[in-house]
Parts: C-alpha cells; structure tokens; sequence
C-alpha cells in the first residue's frame, strides 16, 4: 500500500493541476473553486489528523516543491500562498529543520513584486540560514544568487559568479540551462558581444527539446532580434508555440508570448511564410502571415496573464517589466555580425 503522504501529497498536486489548468483566462475555474483554492489546506488537515502515517521528511520535500509551482497561477490569491507560506516554517520549525527552504520560497515569490527592501530582507536570511537535507541543491541556489543580483542591478558581480558557476561545472538538471538565459541581454548591455553569442548558442542547444524551460525561451528570441537576426528568432519563435499553447504554467506562457509579441511586432508589416502549427487560433493554410498581426495575439495573451498576475499581487510589476523590456529594443549596440 502506498503511505499516505503520497497520496496526500500527490492529491494537492493533482488538485493544483485540475484547478489551474482549467483557470486559462479564456473560461472560469471549476465553480467549487472559483472563490479560493483550498485542496493543499484540505490534504494538509488529512496530514494533520494521523501524523504517525506520515514522516515529515517526505512530506516537506513536496511541500517545498507545491509552493514555487503555486506562484505560477494568478487564480490563487496571494494571502493563500502567504498563509502557506507560513504553515511550511511552523512545520519546519516544529520538525525541527533550518528554515532555510521557507527564506528561499518566500524570496522566490518576492522576485516578481515590488518590494525591494522585503527581498533583500529573505534573500539576506535565506543565505545566513543553515543547510540542510531539506535545502535545495548548490547549483539551483546559487543560481539564484546570480538571479538576484542581475535583478538588483549587479549586472557585473551576477555575471562574475555565472562564470564562477561555468568554469566549475556547479550544475544539474535546471542549471545552467536557466542561467544562462539571464546571462544574454546583460553582456549585450555591457558590450560583450562573442560571449553573448557563444552563450546563446550553448544555451539554445540545451533547452530546445525540453519543454520545462519554455520560459527561457524569449530571452533566446530577444537576444537574436537585438543582434539583427530577425529569421532566427522567428524560426525560434515558431518552434516552441505548440509549448506556448499547452503549458498550465501560466508565468512561463506570459514570458513567451511577451517575446514572441516583441519578435513579430519587429519583424514588420511585409508577409512571411511561418510555421505556424494547426492548434494556433490563427493559423491559415497559406502558412502566409503578416508579423505584425500575427503579433497582436500574442500581446493579447500576454497583456492578459499579466494583468492577472498583477491584480493578485497588488502591484503592476509584470506590465511595466513588459513595457520596458519592449521599449530596450533597438537601444542596445550589437556587433553588426
């Protein structure tokens, strides 16, 4: 029989995945849900009632995986995810672990919010805390330090510590494919054209065929419209729709229709012959499409989810990223090659 956690755990999971994949803008959530999403409370109160089923090993390492995938969904209010949060380091401290996952998860979510000063806080606690089992691995978090400092405008120190992580072959199954993609419009800022380049092309090779990093796609696609390889972008572009359109993670579908938005909206108003798949709403069998229209559902996506996600977080933090991001373009020098 399988131990209870797992069914327990693996129930909340399920729930997350029925509840969000079903919360696409374009219909409501499931009408038991649609005020509040309680399946993790509901599985932990299971947890709670027989705690000599369950060990606290297993059920925190799933716990601390439950709540990065819970900021992907904007159907989820942000006191919900806080009040998880929260029971994760009472269980934490209760079970007598460092709570350093929690310093991590709180700061994860922080990322995309515009408080600064509660950032800098959990990034400080987070490093300071103890490791222990329950941390993640050395090469996700100190990939998220690079993070970090690229966010707070570090640009030099974040990519000092990326090619630390480089030359020392700090890495895993996320890392550096991940990282690298932060590394691309940094060095073109900073005039670093070959390594931008050589970066791009390592990176690209190691996510095109892995849809979990459909996220860090666009920074592929923008690097090449920045250096003027408007061809190569688009056939990026195209390649990974049918990922766009299949994803329940909803931050990693608004980063990839924000891109392919910017691409096309560069690529003009002259017709091209795109590989666009039969899914897309606007496919023709032509495969004949005028960029800049074709564009204009992407920003829709895009525009949407973003307002989602910032209406949960009370801020407007996603729309002025997109606004900048798109205002960069063409601002940036480029090596001419």
């Amino acid at each position: 029989r399988k131990p209870a956690i797992m069914t327990a755990l693996q129930a909340i999971s399920k729930s997350t995945t029925e509840h969000l994949g079903a919360a696409q803008f374009n219909r409501p959530p499931p009408p038991a849900k649609r005020h509040g999403f309680s399946p993790p409370f509901t599985c932990l109160a299971q947890i709670d009632k027989a705690p000599q089923e369950f060990g606290d090993d297993e059920m925190l390492w799933e716990y601390k995986w439950i709540l990065p995938a819970l900021l992907q969904f904007p159907s989820i209010r942000l006191q919900q995810i806080i009040d998880l949060e929260d029971d994760f380091a009472r269980r934490l401290k209760t079970a007598g672990y460092s709570l350093r996952p929690f310093y991590e998860a709180r700061f994860d979510r922080l990322e995309w919010s515009e408080q600064p000063d509660e950032k800098k806080k959990y990034f400080e606690l987070w490093r300071k805390s103890k490791r222990d089992h329950l941390a993640n691995c050395r090469a996700c978090e100190e990939s998220g330090v690079v993070s970090y400092y690229f966010e707070s405008q570090q640009p030099e120190l974040a990519l000092t510590k990326a090619y630390e992580m480089l030359e020392n072959r700090v890495g895993c199954h996320s890392v550096p494919h991940s990282m690298i993609s932060k590394m691309l419009l940094p060095l073109l800022r900073l005039g670093r054209f070959a390594e931008a380049k050589e970066l791009h092309t390592r990176g690209y090779r190691m996510i095109r065929n892995n849809r979990d990093f459909l996220g860090y796609v666009r920074a592929h696609m923008v690097y090449l419209l920045h250096v003027g390889e408007i061809a190569s972008a688009l056939r990026i572009l195209t390649r990974h729709i049918p990922w766009c359109l299949e994803t329940r993670e909803l931050l990693d579908k608004l980063d990839f229709c924000h891109g392919a938005a910017v691409v096309l909206e560069k690529a003009g108003h002259r017709k091209r012959k795109l590989n666009v798949p039969l899914q897309h709403p606007c496919y023709n069998e032509t495969g004949s499409y005028v960029p800049s229209e074709l564009a204009a559902w992407f920003s829709s996506e895009a525009e949407g989810l973003a307002h989602h996600f910032d209406e949960r977080n009370g801020d407007r933090q996603l729309k002025d990223w997109m606004e900048e991001s798109r205002a960069e373009i063409g601002t940036i020098p480029h090596s001419g090659e």
